[in-house]
């Protein structure tokens, strides 16, 4: 809104202080800077990373429910690995769009899914004992 001073160089907003056009301008064009280069990254990543990040989608929504609904049976260390298959197809696109630094999950990921796919049962029951005793060590971290 304008400020009335007579000298028009100037808004000012509903909390009362003045801004210059100029840094208004500047604002703008910083936020459409932005919105272009993640339009652009999108638009540049190739049709088979949104193939890739649909089908790990599919991967998660079809066996995350099957995992956290049957934590102990052997039909769950197959959902643990697709899940965890699912979530680095994820993180590979998220890379391609927002920066470099989601290969990093994306990798540990994959890392963690390997063992379980040649061993299923041995490794999915130290990977639930593992997370069983992180989560009892939390609850006695934050219970003292």
């Amino acid at each position: 809104m304008y400020g009335g001073n007579g000298n028009g160089n100037s808004y000012t907003n509903p909390g009362g202080f003045r801004i210059k056009p100029m840094y208004v301008y500047i604002g703008i064009a910083v936020v459409a800077i932005i919105a272009l280069y993640f339009i652009t990254q999108f638009l540049n990543t190739s049709l088979v990373m949104h193939f890739g990040v649909v089908a790990g989608a599919l991967l998660l929504l079809a066996n995350l429910r099957e995992l956290l609904g049957q934590s102990f049976s052997q039909r769950s260390s197959t959902a643990l690995l697709n899940c965890l298959i699912g979530g680095a197809l994820v993180c590979a696109w998220l890379s391609q769009i927002a920066g470099v630094l989601f290969w990093v999950p994306a990798l540990i990921l994959l890392g963690i899914a390997v063992p379980l796919s040649i061993g299923r049962a041995s490794v999915y029951s130290t990977y639930v004992q593992t997370a069983r005793g992180a989560v009892s060590n939390m609850r006695r971290a934050v219970n003292r």
